[in-house]
């Protein structure tokens, strides 16, 4: 039997219709990834419609967890006193603690000068300056009290002027330095190196009232009575033979206090 030669122009074109075929699908399959690959690409999303839903959101009156607010009252406060008195002005300074909205607790000193009499300066040829005749000592003060302070809310006039009631007692060391002695002047610093310091316990009552102030400052007014006994014989300032003024035996009296400070 003879072989069927199949003609060569046939077997050349075969094979280009199968490549055109393989290539016309590799072609059509890769825009048709392309363009679903750009459809998808471009759609947005379509929101939810809550028009029919039947969830009902309830919100609480007040939050289930709420924040605490916490809020440090100053309690305590310290500043500087000026005194006035009979015997001039003096100064010093207080710390208080506040025990309760109306009791407060108050220690304060004040150095101020001790005289029982006016005294007035005038020439004095034979020392060559100006002295207070028959003057022996310069005589100062320094009372160390502890009280407490009790505020009258009933006779609260405003609420920035608040009266208030004190009382305390403490230890007031009393300082006696030379003025003139054995036909002597001495200079008043170099006077303190000769002072001869004691120690006296006393106490006070006062009456006060807070002023108008900003913030947390402090601003009061207060007149106190101390009682501080020197016993024995007294303390001369002035020469008691020759002017008949008597030695202080009580170092007490009546000060006027005006109160500056700061509560923290």
């Amino acid at each position: 039997m003879n072989d069927i030669k199949t003609p060569r122009v046939l077997r050349i074109s075969t094979r280009c219709a199968q490549t055109l075929v393989t290539t016309t699908v590799a072609v059509t399959t890769a825009l048709c990834l392309m363009f679903s690959t750009a459809l998808f690409a471009q759609k947005k999303p379509t929101p939810p419609s809550f028009e029919d839903d039947t969830l009902i959101v309830f919100t609480p009156a007040r939050p289930f967890i709420e924040k605490v607010e916490t809020t440090r009252r100053a309690v305590n406060g310290s500043g500087m006193n000026i005194i006035f008195s009979g015997n001039g002005f003096g100064f010093g300074g207080f710390y208080q603690h506040e025990l309760s909205s109306s009791l407060t607790l108050v220690a304060d000193f004040f150095f101020s000068g001790r005289q029982n009499s006016d005294e007035y300066e005038v020439a004095d040829w034979r020392l060559q300056r100006y002295i207070v005749p028959d003057k022996l000592n310069r005589l100062f003060m320094l009372p160390l009290t502890v009280g407490v302070q009790y505020k009258l809310g009933a006779l609260s006039f405003t609420d920035a002027l608040k009266p208030f009631v004190q009382a305390g007692i403490g230890s007031t060391f009393v300082i006696a330095a030379p003025y003139i002695r054995d036909n002597t002047y001495y200079e008043f610093f170099p006077s303190f190196g000769e002072a001869t310091v004691y120690a006296r316990f006393g106490g006070f009552i006062g009456l006060g009232t807070s002023l108008p102030s900003v913030g947390n400052s402090i601003s009061n007014i207060v007149v106190r009575y101390y009682v501080i006994p020197f016993g024995g014989d007294g303390l001369e300032s002035m020469n008691s033979s020759t002017t008949q003024i008597p030695p202080i035996r009580d170092f007490g009296g009546l000060f006027f206090t005006f109160t500056v400070g700061w509560r923290f």
